[in-house]
C-alpha cells in the first residue's frame, strides 16, 4: 500500500486551529469561554515564563477546552465542530487539497494526521468532500479513554498502530507537513513535502533537497 499522509494546521488549513476554536466558543457560549479562559490562564503564564512547554500547553489547553464542552451529547459536539469547520473555509490551502485529491485519484491510500480534535477534521473531510481513507486525530476524551493530546512523537506512534496489519510501502509513500512537529513522519516517507515550513523545518528542507510548496 502507498500512503499519502496529510498534516493539517500549517498544512491543509493555513491558519492555527485553536485560534478558530477559542473564538467560536466565545462566540456560542460566552459563559463556558469566561470559565475556560480562567482554567488556561495560569498554564498560559506559566508557558510564557518557559515553566511549561509549548507541548505540554496545547495538551492543557485542548484538555481545558472540551472539558468546557464535556456535557453537550455526540450530535451536539457534531453539529459545533461542523461550524467550526464551516469557519475555516476561506482559509483552506487549495494547492495541498488538490494534491490530496491527485492522491486519491492515483488510489494511494489518504490519511489526515493531527493534532486536532477528530470530530472537527471529520466535519472537514465531509466539507471539502475529500473522502480520506483514515483520520487520526486528538479523540475526544470518555470515562474509559484518557485525554492525549497527539503532537510530535505521538503522530508516529498513532500512525504504526493503525497501520499495524498493513504492508506498506513507505518508499513510495508521501507526506505532507509545515512545522518541526511533522519531522518524525515526514523522514518515514520516501517523498517529504514541506508546506509553508516554519524556519527549522525549511532550512531541513533545503538541505535534503524535498519538495517545498509555499
Amino acid at each position: 500500500m502507498r500512503l499519502a499522509i496529510f498534516d493539517f494546521d500549517g498544512t491543509i488549513y493555513r491558519k492555527e486551529t485553536f485560534t478558530l476554536l477559542m473564538h467560536h466558543l466565545k462566540t456560542t457560549y460566552p459563559k463556558r469561554y469566561r470559565r475556560f479562559f480562567v482554567a488556561i490562564l495560569p498554564v498560559y503564564i506559566g508557558y510564557k515564563l518557559k515553566i511549561i512547554t509549548e507541548k505540554n500547553m496545547k495538551a492543557k489547553l485542548m484538555e481545558s477546552y472540551m472539558k468546557s464542552l464535556k456535557d453537550l451529547n455526540e450530535s451536539e459536539l457534531d453539529a459545533y465542530f461542523t461550524a467550526v469547520a464551516h469557519g475555516m473555509k476561506d482559509d483552506f490551502n487549495q494547492s495541498v487539497v488538490e494534491r490530496l485529491q491527485e492522491h486519491k485519484q492515483a488510489g494511494d491510500y489518504t490519511m489526515i494526521l493531527s493534532g486536532a480534535f477528530t470530530p472537527l477534521l471529520h466535519a472537514v473531510d465531509q466539507q471539502l468532500k475529500l473522502e480520506c481513507d483514515a483520520i487520526l486525530g486528538t479523540e475526544i476524551p470518555r470515562p474509559d479513554h484518557p485525554f492525549i493530546h497527539i503532537h510530535a512523537e505521538q503522530k508516529p506512534v498513532l500512525l504504526y498502530h493503525h497501520l499495524e496489519t498493513v504492508d506498506v510501502n513507505w518508499d513510495s509513500s508521501s507526506a505532507y507537513g509545515d512545522s518541526i512537529a511533522d519531522l518524525s513522519v515526514l523522514e518515514m516517507v520516501g517523498h517529504p513535502i514541506a508546506v509553508c515550513p516554519d524556519k527549522t523545518l525549511n532550512q531541513i528542507a533545503e538541505k535534503q533537497n524535498w519538495e517545498i510548496i509555499l
